[in-house]
């Protein structure tokens, strides 16, 4: 997988949360300042183009009838307006993790509906959210409220959409317990059977959505892996997407193929809460009638 992080950057995380735990209201505050001391590192952060063109060679006898290009972010945390200028897409995901604390659900309604706001404002043709474990005021809130408020966009939960294209996309806010004492679980099975029936539920798909990683693919985090081995074997045995998109872990930014399969954990925060890092681009073709990474 390859991936941004370091010991250094681990420990500054570890100090800066021990610090903003124990002093609850500054959280929020030390955010602001932070991003205000690296705006220009913010500024620059742009885009990375994944695509495979430059990795695989098509046959000659197998020419694309058609390109479906997808831009991909995740864990905005209440700062989608920092993500920058997004390069034009066909479809823009987002893979959860709209909202910042799940246990903090005071102003979540005003965020929700600036980031419908700024949803309108992107160019894309067709826009896909899916909620994270952070989001526990969409988990409240439900289904069809949410999809009241998000009215710029897709809201899939555990469910499938297709494109005018035919290309399909199932999203599903499901990431593995954090354990601990974390307060945020939202949409995060606290038992192994509720886990499996969530990821055996996932059906074959062109593209794969979920908030939380497979295991071994952007998982590593700075108290553990949180990586899930059952979406990764049902991922690799049974739904084959071209693409699995996800957030979650935001130390383990970056993409890893595998078969058909590209993986990507589009995770905008970097391990600080600060969106430094970049959106990610990725091109599918439609091959023989069916759709691969480009």
């Amino acid at each position: 997988m390859t991936k941004r992080g370091s010991f250094r950057g681990e420990l500054e995380a570890f100090i800066f949360r021990t610090i903003t735990g124990l002093f609850g209201p500054l959280y929020r505050i030390g955010l602001e300042l932070r991003i205000l001391c690296i705006r220009q590192k913010i500024r620059n952060r742009g885009s990375i183009d994944i695509s495979l063109s430059s990795q695989r060679t098509e046959s000659s006898e197998t020419k694309a009838t058609n390109e479906f290009r997808v831009v991909i972010i995740s864990d905005t945390h209440c700062h989608h307006r920092h993500a920058g200028t997004l390069p034009h897409g066909d479809l823009l995901i987002h893979c959860g993790d709209v909202l910042l604390r799940s246990h903090e659900d005071i102003g979540a309604g005003e965020a929700l509906k600036d980031f419908n706001a700024w949803l309108g404002e992107q160019s894309h043709p067709h826009k896909i959210v899916i909620a994270g474990n952070h989001d526990h005021y969409l988990q409240e809130m439900g289904v069809s409220a949410v999809r009241r408020n998000l009215t710029n966009a897709i809201y899939l939960e555990n469910e499938l959409w297709t494109s005018p294209a035919g290309l399909t996309v199932y999203g599903t806010p499901y990431s593995v317990t954090n354990g601990g004492n974390s307060p945020n679980i939202a949409f995060q099975p606290q038992d192994e059977q509720a886990a499996l029936d969530t990821v055996n539920s996932i059906p074959k798909c062109d593209i794969l959505v979920t908030h939380g990683p497979p295991l071994g693919k952007g998982d590593d985090g700075t108290r553990g892996i949180f990586g899930c081995e059952h979406l990764e074997r049902r991922v690799r045995s049974i739904v084959q997407p071209a693409l699995h998109c996800y957030g979650h872990v935001h130390q383990s930014f970056g993409h890893a193929i595998e078969g058909r399969t590209t993986f990507v954990n589009a995770s905008v925060m970097d391990i600080l809460y600060a969106p430094t890092q970049p959106t990610v681009l990725f091109t599918l073709a439609k091959v023989d009638k069916c759709w691969v990474g480009k």
